[in-house]
């Protein structure tokens, strides 16, 4: 297709990944990794899958990611408390590229974009450890954020 042609089209070119992962321990992660520490040996192993896709049609892009544990984690917390987790994550997000040029492959690479995006979590509540004997809480992300990206280059 000519220059011309590809610039004013919306949805070509197109492109389309698409993967599976699986993870043995989703506890090795960094964030989950660091957030429960102290009690990771009563937790041991739990597998993890995490599946994304990723399109873009002409100036338009979509990204959507999914992970999530498949089995349940069950642990005391610092104050002798039984707690059960499955954690789960997602996050989607649109961009629009502006003065769109067809030959440059990511949305954002070039220009001035737009991007909007949302993510989620379940099962990420947090729990108490104790630090020196003392009760500590143990933050974890809220579950659901919006969150925007306009880019300017200059």
């Amino acid at each position: 297709m000519p220059y011309d042609e590809l610039r004013n089209s919306l949805i070509c070119p197109w492109t389309l990944d698409f993967h599976v992962d699986y993870d043995t321990s989703v506890f090795e992660s960094r964030f989950l990794h660091s957030a429960y520490l102290p009690f990771l040996s009563q937790i041991g192993q739990i597998p993890g899958v995490a599946a994304s896709v990723k399109a873009s049609f002409g100036p338009f892009a979509v990204v959507g990611e999914v992970n999530a544990a498949l089995r349940q984690a069950t642990f005391l917390d610092g104050l002798g408390i039984t707690k059960s987790m499955t954690p789960m994550t997602w996050q989607a997000s649109i961009a629009y590229q502006f003065d769109w040029n067809p030959w440059v492959q990511e949305i954002g690479a070039q220009g001035d974009f737009i991007s909007l995006g949302y993510s989620g979590s379940k099962d990420m509540a947090g729990v108490t450890g104790l630090v020196n004997g003392v009760p500590n809480p143990v933050r974890i992300r809220p579950a659901k954020t919006g969150f925007s990206s306009p880019q300017a280059s200059g």
